[in-house]
């Protein structure tokens, strides 16, 4: 059984969660933002 049943918890797309970093996951995070507002990005710089 999926799906919102409560006004607080308002589905606005699917969770996602994005690790790694460099140009790539960059584009991919700008992607993503206009299908959920469910989004989580772990970044790693060197």
């Amino acid at each position: 059984m999926g799906g919102c049943h409560h006004y607080a918890d308002a589905c606005h797309g699917p969770a996602i969660v994005a690790l790694g970093g460099g140009h790539g996951l960059s584009a991919v995070l700008r992607g993503m933002k206009h299908y959920t507002d469910r989004l989580t990005a772990i970044v790693t710089v060197a």
